[in-house]
């Protein structure tokens, strides 16, 4: 990894940490959670620059198994001049989900999206992270065991959304759930891509 994307980690585990704490801040008792479950997932994909056309912005890289293919690279990511054939680029993907389950009490957080992204300077290496975190609160207005679903609803009204739970761990804890639960769904993603000169 080169020294960019050592200076743009930093900075998405720091958004990572202010967007995070926004739930650790509310004390326990406020949030009344009665379950929670969760789980979280990263893939790492490397390539290398077979060749590239500055003035279309397209790069063509071979993956690990020797499959080529092309990419257009977009106006924002800056210091494409920087890659040369031979180079190594490397995308981190990572996803967390996580369900709070609250007593009909609680009071909810607001559903919220929030969005960060970063990119290297100009005459580094490209390199950029991007992180999107969504926090969706719905009441639970119905429970069916035997088919592995819940209904929820907007607390303050609208459509009710019928989710099938699909995860046999999931699927066991379903007994707890009860009409008047609230269920928060915090969903954190992050994208890391950098290059490193061959």
């Amino acid at each position: 990894m080169n020294h960019l994307s050592l200076r743009i980690i930093p900075r998405l585990a720091g958004i990572a940490l202010v967007t995070g704490l926004a739930l650790a801040a509310v004390p326990a008792q406020a949030r009344g959670p009665v379950g929670g479950t969760g789980q979280s997932a990263a893939i790492t994909v490397r390539a290398t620059v077979k060749s590239i056309d500055l003035k279309t912005r397209h790069v063509t890289l071979v993956g690990p198994e020797g499959n080529a293919f092309t990419v257009k690279i977009g106006p924002a990511a800056h210091n494409l001049d920087q890659v040369k054939a031979g180079d190594q680029v490397t995308a981190t993907y990572y996803r967390s989900i996580a369900f709070v389950l609250s007593s009909p009490n609680a009071a909810l957080p607001p559903d919220a999206v929030a969005a960060a992204a970063g990119r290297a300077p100009k005459g580094d290496m490209p390199a950029g992270a991007a992180l999107n975190r969504v926090t969706i609160s719905g009441l639970v207005v119905g429970v069916d065991v035997a088919e592995h679903t819940l209904q929820l609803i907007d607390p303050s009204g609208g459509e009710v959304h019928t989710i099938t739970v699909t995860d046999p761990q999931r699927q066991k804890q379903l007994a707890q759930v009860k009409v008047g639960d609230k269920l928060t769904v915090y969903v954190t993603e992050a994208l890391l891509v950098s290059v490193d000169p061959a």
